[in-house]
């Protein structure tokens, strides 16, 4: 009986520092040659995938190619399923998103509402999903609101654009309500506009 022989279990994001939404990535290292890697993913946001290759005679093994699409960290646990060798590895990938809007208050006569539009920009290249949403504006009383969208997506180097409406109520109570939150969110990273407010007359 002859065994392969055994090959140190590596891996490692290639290239090493790409751009989340842009740039195609392999997940490489070296395993036992013929043995399956299987790659236990956790992403940013804590959601799981898994993914395997098989090491050549070499014992060089390669997946992908892929894009990141989360900002964050990503954690991937290996396996070799000849050694039975396992590796923990974490990389992140480059770029971010900004928030902003284009007005900080409003004020509307009770039963009224009121609008505010909120830019998502690209930083260093970056494109991915956000998810849109609000705080605080639960505090005017009898009020509804809503996003033009849940989600939008920010093309590399571009922007992109959601309204943020509170329908208030004719019972609303006069007043200034203040430290309404609205923002956006790509993996683990959360971006937020200047705080607004809204005057009920």
């Amino acid at each position: 009986t002859v065994n392969a022989a055994t090959v140190a279990l590596t891996g490692s994001l290639s290239p090493s520092n790409p751009t989340v939404g842009v740039t195609n990535v392999n997940l490489v290292g070296t395993a036992t040659a013929g043995a399956t890697v299987t790659s236990s993913e956790t992403a940013p946001d804590g959601t799981t995938g898994a993914f395997s290759g098989v090491a050549n005679s070499s014992g060089n093994y390669s997946m992908g190619p892929y894009k990141l699409t989360q900002l964050g960290t990503y954690t991937e646990a290996l396996r070799d399923s000849i050694s039975g060798s396992t590796k923990t590895i974490t990389y992140s990938g480059l770029g971010d998103f900004s928030a902003s809007v284009d007005a900080t208050s409003r004020t509307v006569t009770a039963g009224g509402s009121a609008s505010y539009t909120v830019t998502f920009s690209s930083v260093s290249g970056f494109t991915g999903t956000v998810s849109t949403s609000a705080l605080n504006w639960s505090a005017v009383p009898g009020a509804t609101a809503s996003w033009s969208a849940s989600t939008v997506t920010v093309p590399s180097s571009g922007t992109v654009q959601a309204t943020f409406t509170i329908q208030t109520a004719a019972s609303t109570t006069a007043g200034t309500y203040n430290n309404i939150t609205l923002s956006g969110k790509n993996g683990s990273y959360r971006r937020a506009a200047n705080l607004v407010s809204l005057t009920v007359n």
